[in-house]
């Protein structure tokens, strides 16, 4: 069983959504700090030509474990709404009900759950299954063992997770072998997600990868994005 273990992202690049789409089992990690000034509550998007960033607002300090993150309010999802829909109005493949499909449940979820960033994170990756056309088969990390003396920290919290959910190949994003992964993984196989980012057209002199996915949704259509994404994850042994 091909198993993906990653931080929380709001508005994923189209890497992250093609591992969401196409691994096993995909989990997601909320047993571990969060990341100041990370990628877990905020993305870019294009605006006139520059990236802009767009981030969830958070009212937990920086050390607090995901699964402990609350996010401030729910005034920012119409924000959010609105700063989508003015960056990509003009775009070839807009169409704002994408924007609202991406933030149903938004709202509800925030306050039924405590303002609790975890489900929010949940909520809108089967908001993504739904508008991309994939099955989510997502875990959440701290549901496995909800004992939090077993958590552990970096690589290791990894592999106690794989060996919960019982992996048999752990598929890893290209920067956690300068972290020890392979060192940690000896009896579980460790392959790598080499992702080739296909290029559209932004309208920028040179392309920025890795944007936001309504980025790449409507400047090349939801149709071109759902067939990216659900494309077989390319996995190499080394990287």
């Amino acid at each position: 069983m091909k198993v993906i273990i990653s931080q929380p992202r709001y508005l994923p690049a189209l890497n992250y959504i093609n591992r969401l789409a196409t691994a096993d089992k995909f989990v997601l990690l909320d047993t571990v700090q969060r990341q100041a000034r990370g990628w877990e509550n905020r993305n870019k998007l294009m605006c006139d030509g520059n990236p802009k960033w767009v981030s969830i607002p958070i009212d937990s300090s920086s050390r607090a474990i995901i699964v402990d993150t609350q996010v401030k309010g729910v005034d920012w999802i119409e924000s959010h709404k609105n700063i989508v829909i003015n960056y990509y109005r003009s775009a070839p493949f807009f169409e704002k009900d994408i924007v609202h499909a991406y933030y149903a449940g938004f709202e509800e979820t925030l306050k039924a759950t405590n303002f609790s960033f975890t489900e929010l994170i949940n909520q809108s990756i089967r908001n993504l299954g739904d508008i991309l056309s994939f099955q989510k088969n997502v875990s959440v990390a701290s549901t496995l063992d909800e004992n939090r003396e077993n958590w552990l920290t970096g690589p290791e919290e990894l592999l106690r997770i794989a060996d919960l959910i019982d992996a048999t190949t752990y598929v890893s994003g290209p920067n956690a072998k300068d972290y020890g992964i392979e060192e940690v993984f000896r009896e579980i196989g460790v392959k790598y997600h080499q992702f080739q980012h296909p290029e559209y057209n932004q309208e920028t002199d040179d392309f920025i990868e890795y944007m936001g996915f309504f980025d790449a949704i409507f400047n090349a259509g939801v149709d071109k994005v759902t067939e990216w994404v659900n494309e077989e994850l390319n996995l190499v042994e080394n990287i």
